[in-house]
């Protein structure tokens, strides 16, 4: 059980960060503060979170720090109005998202099954005929789809990479900048990005031009910082409008459900009109790009207090532009070196040596657990949707996406029904209901190898539907044994991790499948069941750490209050 921590203290040296009150990465309040030592009881166990084995969430977020030298700050009618343009602009955003990432795979598939026989395979809403078995010349139709699929997957691979890869650098540089100047450049750099990117799909898709030039609306999207860099820019704000807390947790939910929930009737609404062409939903995207530019624009008030205040006139001038952006510069790889320092120095002295190491492998083997939940979950969507389009399933496209997004939907809404069982009627932690989220995971990628029917494709659905539950509960635990100071640096590690394992992970994961093609499609699922096997296995001994250091504050305090009753 940790102790308090010392939160004067950094990971590193002290330098300038722009991680103060409301920071771009956080999502908390920097806190310097030391606080004493307290006697903790097994009648406290609530208080010290018998849940994750470290400080309750009236410590961690529950309430705000009486010991923060953040003065607490009043907020009105801006901020109400921040709150509900915030709103509209995240359900637009992601709606106008999402149909590109949809069409693409289809639209490739489209394309590249035009250079075969059509009375073979025809497209991608109905990549199946009668007696695929059936020789043309000297290749059989599963013969042709398998080779039309290989090139798919590979394109797919390529375009993926040029977004997640670049991106990284923007999304980085983007926290940093927004902090100096104000949050709307957060928002208009990725909305431009994606805005362009569907501008340049409705040229190809209009003038039948070559797929090649996917790669540049792609590139153009990474440079704004694509989705990562919008979500980092929506709980910016958020916390900018919110105080630490109940409040602030609670409209971070909010923004998380609403965002999914957008993304899954996106993704609905694509997959049933694709089937009368691509072109109409992609410019129903690039309208929703542009409401979602307006109203940043024009509607969203400036919510961070610096851009509001004298220093941000006061870099731009000229004597100051170059060490400001130095200062951006040093933030940026600032905080890539905290990030990596929470996992190697707890820079608490109060825990002593042995307390040092347990906290640290306690963090250890939550971000290994999260590092291969990501390549899991980041690489099943784009194989999944191949699979299925596979012969014997010979989904159309429009079943594939309008099923996937369906999935989300009820998934999510079945998941905050089980977590309020689960944390309210059996008092479960959330260390508890990762493992819950993990054998999920384990069954629906062994049950989905196997498929051969859609009723087989649904039962690995439905026994799936907590896998998504896995890294928000991580998220919560993994915070819970890093101090305040060091939150922001923890959560834009973990941010990183995301979009590199998007990209490196989907890539051994379209390899495989494109290896396995030929004789068993389904082998990539038992992959990943292997994975979150170990998964299962690291969370395990994590939850057993938690446990014992639980169990020793417990016995510390009964002796505690023994000896002051002994004495007195």
């Amino acid at each position: 059980m940790a102790m308090p921590l010392d939160e004067k203290k950094p990971l590193l040296n002290n330098r300038p960060s722009f991680r103060g009150e409301g920071g771009v990465t956080s999502g908390y309040y920097r806190t310097d503060r030391s606080d004493p030592p307290r006697q903790l009881s097994c009648a406290a166990e609530a208080t010290v979170s018998s849940d994750n084995g470290t400080m309750d969430r009236e410590e961690m977020g529950g309430g705000r720090d009486v010991n923060s030298n953040s003065p607490a700050r009043q907020f009105g009618t801006e901020s109400r109005l921040a709150k509900v343009v915030l709103i509209a602009v995240t359900i637009s955003y992601f709606l106008g998202y999402i149909p590109s990432m949809v069409i693409m795979n289809p639209f490739i598939y489209d394309r590249i099954a035009e250079e075969y026989n059509h009375e073979v395979n025809t497209s991608s809403q109905m990549p199946c005929v009668k007696h695929m078995n059936d020789s043309t010349g000297n290749t059989s139709g599963i013969e042709i789809q398998i080779e039309i699929e290989r090139r798919v997957s590979t394109l797919e691979l390529y375009l993926h990479l040029t977004t997640y890869v670049t991106a990284i650098i923007p999304i980085l540089l983007l926290g940093p900048i927004s902090d100096t100047y104000g949050r709307k450049i957060g928002f208009i750099l990725p909305i431009l990005g994606t805005l362009i990117k569907q501008i340049v799909y409705i040229i190809v898709v209009a003038l039948r031009l070559p797929v090649s030039l996917l790669y540049l609306a792609h590139a153009i999207e990474a440079c704004g910082g694509s989705f990562a860099a919008m979500l980092s820019a929506i709980f910016s704000v958020t916390s900018d409008v919110t105080q630490v807390g109940q409040g602030r947790s609670g409209w971070i939910a909010v923004m998380e459900a609403l965002q999914t929930l957008a993304a899954a009737s996106g993704q609905i609404y694509t997959a049933q009109w694709m089937r009368h062409g691509y072109l109409h939903p992609l410019i129903c995207a690039l309208c929703m790009c542009c409401v979602a530019l307006v109203m940043t624009i024009f509607l969203l008030p400036e919510t961070h207090s610096t851009a509001s205040t004298g220093d941000s006139s006061h870099a731009s001038n000229q004597e100051d532009d170059t060490g400001q952006c130095w200062r951006i510069l040093r933030t940026c790889w600032n905080t890539v070196k905290e990030s990596v320092a929470v996992y190697y120095k707890d820079g608490d002295a109060n825990q002593g040596r042995d307390g040092q190491q347990r906290i640290l492998c306690k963090r250890r083997l939550c971000l290994a657990i999260f590092i291969l939940t990501v390549a899991v979950n980041f690489s099943r969507t784009g194989v999944e949707a191949l699979f299925q389009l596979k012969y014997p399933l010979c989904w159309a496209a429009t079943q594939v996406y309008t099923f996937s997004g369906v999935r989300i939907f009820l998934s999510w809404l079945a998941i905050l029904v089980t977590l309020g069982l689960m944390q309210k009627l059996f008092k479960m932690a959330d260390r508890h209901v990762a493992i819950v989220g993990i054998v999920s995971s384990i069954l629906s990628n062994a049950a989905l190898s196997l498929a051969v029917n859609d009723a087989m494709v649904y039962e690995a659905a439905v026994v799936g539907y907590m896998t998504r539950s896995i890294i928000p509960m991580l998220r919560s635990v993994l915070s819970s044994v890093v101090d305040h100071a060091h939150q922001g640096a923890m959560y834009a590690g973990l941010s990183c991790i995301e979009s590199l394992g998007a990209s490196v992970f989907s890539t051994a994961a379209n390899r495989i499948y494109y290896a396995s093609l030929s004789y068993w499609a389904g082998e990539i699922f038992v992959v990943f069941a292997c994975i979150m096997i170990i998964a299962l296995v690291l969370q395990i001994i994590s939850n057993v750490l938690f446990a014992n250091d639980q169990n020793r504050v417990c016995v510390e305090a009964r002796q505690a209050d023994g000896n002051i009753q002994h004495n007195s």
